[in-house]
């Protein structure tokens, strides 16, 4: 899985309707690409919004997205074992 980071809430909305239409949401039963979040506190890029954006299958929308990331599972908080 790809990122891309934004530093306003406003980037990210934008992002997140471009690759709704690119991948034909709303459909029957999906009505968004990714849950909005941001970068939690105590990392390097706290405060940024994360788009996750799938490389592969079927919601595969990597060639529309510019400046990609490797995901970082380390942006949010991991639940406690």
């Amino acid at each position: 899985m790809k990122a891309k980071l934004y530093a306003s809430e406003s980037g990210w909305d934008t992002l997140h309707a471009k690759l709704c239409d690119h991948v034909g949401i709303p459909d029957e039963g999906t009505t968004a690409y990714a849950k909005k979040f941001q970068v939690r506190e105590g990392h390097a890029d706290a405060g940024k919004w994360v788009m996750k954006v799938l490389d592969h299958g079927h919601w595969k929308a990597d060639g529309v997205v510019s400046g990609l990331v490797d995901y970082d599972e380390d942006w949010q908080e991991q639940p406690e074992e």
